[in-house]
């Protein structure tokens, strides 16, 4: 759906897209390039004579990066703990023999290991819905911050109807064997 309303900074008019079920595939506006990326990449674009530009900052990109990161949290206590049950396991009980551990060093490192895989395992899903946050706001964050002359591009997509889009994207292409 898109709606034209009024654009603050141009005092002219400002156009809306309000995406709730859109494939973002075909938009290659990705957070890998940063705002400067995304400033030369849009600022070299236009529609006929007039110029595309855009004017996000380096800071509200890292600040979506960061809370993305929050989602991979347990995921990332797991591995650190599965590391740290080794390192503490053979700096304890001695050197590889043989280049093969002791029965002894792999009990030790047994009741930790298991603790780390049900953090990862707890946190796997939380991870799976950070990268539909991070791809959400990346969106939003594009379009908010894109202009052509006078006029503004406004984005609301959540994360929860990316998700809802893929899921049927892919139970469809299952489906039809990928021939729709």
């Amino acid at each position: 759906m898109i709606k034209v309303l009024p654009k603050p900074a141009f005092g002219n008019q400002c156009i809306k897209i309000l995406v709730g079920r859109c494939d973002d595939s075909d938009i290659h506006l990705d957070g890998c390039m940063g705002s400067y990326g995304k400033k030369f990449t849009i600022g070299h674009h236009s529609y006929g004579r007039t110029a595309f530009g855009f004017d996000g900052e380096a800071g509200q990109v890292y600040m979506i990066y960061l809370k993305a990161l929050l989602f991979f949290l347990p995921v990332l206590v797991g591995y650190g703990l599965i590391i740290a049950a080794l390192i503490s396991t053979l700096a304890a009980s001695g050197p590889i023999q043989d280049g093969q551990m002791r029965p002894e060093q792999i009990q030790q490192i047994g009741p930790m290991a298991t603790r780390a895989g049900l953090f990862i395992l707890a946190g796997a899903p939380l991870a799976f819905a950070g990268t539909f946050y991070l791809r959400a706001r990346m969106f939003s964050y594009s379009w908010n911050h894109t202009f052509i002359g006078p006029h503004r591009f406004q984005a609301a997509m959540r994360a929860r109807d990316l998700l809802g889009l893929q899921f049927v994207n892919a139970l469809l292409t299952f489906l039809t064997l990928g021939l729709l």
